[in-house]
């Protein structure tokens, strides 16, 4: 399908139409979801099974940051070179699981200040749904769903703190904790539910193959 854009909208200049024996869908979560529900709602598709949208989560993915222990440096590296492990092993009776990493803050100046981009064992999930109201597909996914992350990333900087001193940095995300993003969404096609155990859809005779990021 061939699109132009004018004024905001997008108009369709031309619809093609291939056939093929074995499709491979490399379309992510997000758009994995949105084409499989879309074909199920028009007709198109009527034997995908009850998995197909659903399932969905973030990476359990959260932000956080902390200040005033040592100088971070003006220079850092690109990438996150180092971790907190609050996953496994003992936790100290602790319920929340969290593994943070190092994340750079490369302002080029001194900050004071440690990024971390921390990954949770969030058991919250979303699913997408077909709205027939709108004819698109949309995402059910509240932002308290979020709280097992935060808590856990509040317990991460409280631990932090007691050993070694600093506070939370405030002044970053919402209160020192960023919640409100997903670069990483899984889902939604889940290999072994909405698929078979060779990637094969579930409903079809065409064998699927699902990207998930």
């Amino acid at each position: 399908m061939q699109t132009t854009k004018e004024c905001g909208d997008t108009y369709i200049d031309k619809v093609e139409h291939y056939t093929c024996d074995k499709l491979f869908l490399n379309a992510g979560s997000t758009g994995t979801s949105e084409l499989l529900l879309k074909s199920q709602a028009e007709g198109k598709l009527n034997n995908l099974n009850e998995h197909i949208g659903q399932h969905w989560g973030l990476n359990s993915n959260i932000m956080t940051g902390r200040n005033f222990v040592h100088a971070a440096g003006t220079i850092q590296s690109p990438i996150p070179v180092k971790g907190i492990n609050m996953w496994d092993g003992d936790r100290g009776g602790s319920k929340y699981k969290i593994f943070a990493e190092l994340a750079p803050l490369p302002l080029g100046l001194e900050t004071w200040t440690t990024l971390y981009l921390a990954i949770t064992d969030n058991p919250e999930r979303g699913n997408y749904y077909y709205d027939k109201a709108t004819k698109t597909v949309k995402l059910n996914w509240k932002r308290e769903q979020n709280e097992y992350s935060v808590n856990a990333a509040k317990e991460l900087i409280e631990k932090l703190a007691k050993v070694n001193g600093g506070s939370t940095s405030s002044l970053l995300f919402t209160k020192g904790f960023g919640d409100n993003f997903c670069y990483h969404p899984l889902g939604g096609c889940v290999l072994g539910k909405a698929t078979n155990e060779v990637v094969a859809l579930k409903g079809t005779k065409t064998s699927m193959c699902k990207m998930v990021r």
